[in-house]
């Protein structure tokens, strides 16, 4: 991955950039972002405090240690960066634990740990995201968050929820959580152009109902966070619903971290669902018409599709057919224009 291009170049000076780069090329890069803070002086002109730039880069060196760096820079192209180690123990929870014991909570109980054979045509690995490591407070517990969320959530069994396989453990900590694997994200059907009436959204609905009625949705439900089984069902992989918007944890992606809610999309305040199927749209207009490949698409989507084009086609043929007739006349050749030359 090349994490250049996660910053925002212009927002830095040439020199800022080049050091950069030239940190990126030493160790392997764990992760890379680029956050917006507010500073304590104030512009006259857009009357808002006036914000800095600052990269967030942790590595992993040449010693095997994990270190975070923060690299500022001011207005004046003065920048500077903070080196600090990172310690595991720290950042990943411990295996194995006990709900009981941790939270006083024996409905839970023990953690389910992933012990399968990680398939990747059947499981999907999520890690931890590491872009929160070195400035969120105790992301210890924010990792910890995700895994009681799937484990409840697991209890509850949910028609349109993913199956949770456990957590998986490495060198004694873990590192992030595995589910099922399914057909294609919402994301790559709708950039498949598959109509949104072949969607089943029926189990996704009661899903999500549930979990409102007992308290758990804090934040929308964004397309990102719903997928297509081979069936066209729609189902829920990621928990971030669970948890405020500004939530910053777990195996949430930087990108929705970053992600705010438009003000055209308030109703989804009043039923999450709402957001998704806004989104929709607005996710169709942006991702073009690039097609699926062959294998991708089951044969009913694809042949309710096919259906579907056809149909529109015969009656946009039939249209513009019967506005010639009326603009022009009956064209020869035709029976209209064959009678009236009788």
């Amino acid at each position: 991955m090349d994490y250049l291009n996660c910053i925002n170049h212009a927002h830095f000076s040439p020199e800022f950039s080049e050091s950069l780069s030239d940190l990126l090329s030493h160790g392997h890069v764990l992760s890379c972002i680029e956050r917006t803070i507010e500073t304590n002086s104030y512009c006259e002109q857009t009357k808002y405090r006036s914000v800095a730039y600052e990269v967030r880069v942790n590595t992993v060196e040449v010693d095997g240690h994990w270190y975070h760096r923060c690299l500022t820079e001011s207005n004046h192209h003065n920048w500077n960066w903070q080196k600090q180690r990172i310690y595991k123990n720290n950042i990943f929870p411990s295996a194995p634990i006990d709900y009981a014991n941790a939270q006083g909570k024996s409905s839970l109980g023990p953690i389910k740990v992933f012990s399968g054979p990680a398939d990747p045509r059947h499981v999907d690995i999520r890690l931890f995201n590491l872009a929160y490591v070195g400035w969120v407070p105790n992301v210890r517990a924010e990792y910890y968050k995700e895994i009681v969320a799937r484990q409840r959530l697991a209890k509850m069994e949910l028609p349109a929820v993913s199956a949770y396989l456990g957590c998986v453990v490495e060198n004694g900590f873990i590192v992030g959580v595995a589910v099922a694997r399914y057909w294609c994200s919402l994301e790559r059907a709708l950039g498949g152009n598959i109509s949104c009436a072949n969607m089943d959204t029926q189990d996704l609905v009661a899903s999500i109902s549930t979990m409102q009625k007992r308290g758990l949705i804090k934040a929308p439900v964004l397309p990102s966070s719903v997928v297509l089984d081979k069936y066209g069902r729609l189902i829920l992989v990621s928990v971030e619903c669970i948890f405020s918007a500004d939530w910053c944890g777990g195996t949430k992606p930087w990108a929705e971290a970053m992600d705010y809610i438009d003000d055209h999309l308030e109703m989804a305040k009043r039923h999450p669902l709402g957001l998704v199927f806004a989104r929709i749209c607005a996710t169709m207009r942006t991702l073009g018409q690039a097609k699926l490949p062959a294998s991708m698409r089951p044969n009913t989507l694809t042949r309710g599709r096919r259906m579907w084009d056809q149909r529109q086609q015969a009656e946009v043929l039939d249209f513009k057919k019967k506005l010639s007739v009326c603009a022009y006349g009956p064209q020869p050749g035709s029976p209209a224009g064959v009678a009236s030359s009788l």
